[in-house]
């Protein structure tokens, strides 16, 4: 066949995660290996930490509202803070859970990430320098992990945690999930 006359076929894979169709291509001869989602301890991490953020601000103004001088006016604003900053925290907890999600094919590490837009960020393997699991204080709670994905280019955004490229999430078996990523490292 002639070379000019080639067609080049393209792997989709539809994703549907809460109702939105999401696309990404895979490479000629890629096979996805597994994929997977963060846990919903995620969301209730997140949520814990918008709590937590309230307490600290309810306790830095505690002062001023125990003192004569404030007026109720005052009392109401920092209550409406309070409530906002809880109702932000769960729908964004509950935005960013639903749009995250890992694929690892035989070639790279494919991350969907976001709010209510999203990014994919795929990373050979070919870059990948180490793969770094955390179990941080809430994690150890709910009984979940992150990895964070380092590469040879390093970070390019501030947006990663720990200097790291990329980074899965509130994953049950961050051990399993990086012995498999190494694996095919490997291959």
């Amino acid at each position: 066949m002639d070379e000019s006359k080639r067609i080049n076929v393209q792997i989709i894979i539809s994703v549907f995660i809460g109702g939105i169709k999401i696309d990404f291509l895979l490479q000629k001869g890629e096979k996805v290996i597994s994929e997977f989602r963060p846990q919903k301890q995620m969301i209730y991490m997140n949520i814990l930490k918008m709590v937590l953020l309230a307490v600290l601000l309810f306790l830095l103004f505690l002062p001023n509202m125990l003192s004569s001088k404030t007026p109720n006016s005052m009392y109401f604003t920092l209550w409406a803070i309070y409530v906002l900053v809880i109702a932000w925290g769960i729908i964004a907890s509950v935005l960013k859970y639903r749009k995250e999600h890992y694929w690892v094919t035989d070639k790279r590490l494919v991350i969907k990430k976001g709010y209510l837009g999203y990014n994919v960020i795929s990373i050979p393997y070919a870059k990948i320098s180490d793969l770094t699991i955390s179990r941080n204080f809430l994690e150890q709670i709910f009984k979940v992990g992150s990895i964070y994905i380092q590469t040879l280019a390093g970070q390019i955004s501030s947006k990663n945690k720990k200097g790291a490229e990329g980074y899965l999430a509130a994953i049950n078996n961050p051990e399993e999930i990086q012995e498999l990523i190494f694996k095919q490292m490997k291959q």
